[in-house]
């Protein structure tokens, strides 16, 4: 943005001219409020020549004093460095000491407060430049170089606080919903034989689940003690190997002799939003976990959060709004779950499978044939 003014040099200064000067200033802030309406706490570099100097220390004095009005107030605040080039200095704006570049000449006795940087140049050649090996064109890009890396560097830092923030804050609230148990069910099944379960790769039902490109369900039943959970283990381990960068794979296994926990619809579900923020904490970007989390945490003035299960079924069901993500969800066992959530859960998942939904599901349920699903 260039900005100008429309006034008399040898006028401009005199006692008589100072609301002159303070409209000027005024008039800068509000233009400059206006461009910058679509994002105003981007970072602010000014350069000034001569006199619009004088204006820009007028429109951040304002800014500064606009504590109720958070659009001006943001101008002082977002201010990184201002290159002042044959400024007449009479004084200095409080709290910008260290963002001040100038000419020797204009700045005697401020030295402390500002970097100087001296400029062969008439006060009108202090601002023109014949090419960029220009003595003065050196000194400005150079200044310019200077304020624009340490606002990128402070940018960055900023980004990484913030992104380590949001990642601790993903990982707390994964393990407010994880089981104390989740991985014990699973250990406990045992390894498949060599080759016993090669065979599912070849079925026709699996690969028209696996080839599809929208969000599916595959139903495995067999008769208790037949290799299910086995079966449900093996493909488990082969799709974490396989699984590309957009895919998230995840499982549960209901076993009879859990506790109550362990074989309801809430298990599952804490089980499997924890393993896939584990997996994907990008996925914090997208489901509204950590400000559910906060909220119980502040609620229940507590360290150790008891999730409601409508909290928990809105977090599971927002995993559609994982937009290019594919869920591999492997449910195992659901004859195994309390007998009074087995139709809850059912209908949850194949809610998941919603053309809605910007995310894709691909679910495999195993059971007994008896279970109704």
């Amino acid at each position: 943005m260039t900005y100008g003014y429309d006034s008399h040099v040898t006028k401009f200064l005199e006692a008589n001219n100072k609301d002159n000067i303070s409209k000027h200033a005024e008039n800068f802030l509000y233009d400059l409020q206006q461009v910058r309406k679509t994002d105003e706490n981007r970072p602010l570099l000014f350069v000034a020549h001569s006199l619009g100097g004088i204006i820009i220390k007028g429109a951040l004095e304002e800014s500064k004093r606009s504590e109720h009005q958070p659009k001006f107030l943001s101008i002082y605040n977002s201010t990184r460095g201002i290159l002042f080039l044959g400024t007449p200095h009479g004084g200095r704006i409080s709290g910008l000491q260290g963002k001040i570049v100038d000419d020797r000449a204009s700045i005697v006795g401020h030295a402390r407060a500002e970097t100087v940087a001296g400029i062969d140049a008439d006060h009108r050649g202090i601002a023109r430049f014949e090419n960029r090996d220009d003595q003065g064109y050196q000194v400005v890009w150079g200044a310019l170089q200077d304020y624009i890396g340490a606002v990128l560097k402070s940018i960055k830092t900023a980004e990484t606080m913030i992104s380590d923030a949001l990642e601790m804050e993903a990982r707390e609230s994964a393990q407010s919903l994880r089981l104390p148990k989740r991985f014990e069910r699973r250990d406990r099944v045992a390894e498949p034989c060599r080759l016993t379960c090669e065979w599912i790769w070849q079925h026709e039902a699996f690969q028209a689940w696996q080839s599809a490109s929208r969000s599916s369900f595959l139903f495995i039943s067999g008769r208790p003690g037949c290799g299910k959970s086995v079966l449900a283990k093996y493909l488990y381990s082969q799709m974490l190997v396989e699984a590309s960068k957009s895919q998230c794979v995840a499982s549960y296994l209901f076993d009879g002799q859990e506790d109550e926990i362990g074989r309801s619809m809430e298990g599952l579900i804490r089980s499997l939003l924890s393993e896939v923020i584990e997996k994907k904490l990008t996925l914090i970007n997208r489901i509204p976990i950590s400000q559910e989390y906060k909220m119980l945490k502040d609620t229940q003035q507590t360290s150790l959060v008891e999730w409601p299960l409508t909290a928990l079924k809105n977090l599971f069901r927002s995993l559609g709004d994982a937009e290019d993500t594919e869920f591999l969800f492997i449910v195992d066992a659901l004859d195994e779950a309390k007998p009074e959530d087995i139709f809850d859960i059912s209908q949850l998942l194949e809610g998941l499978l919603s053309v809605d939904n910007k995310a894709t599901f691909k679910i495999i349920l195993t059971a007994r044939p008896a279970t109704f699903v």
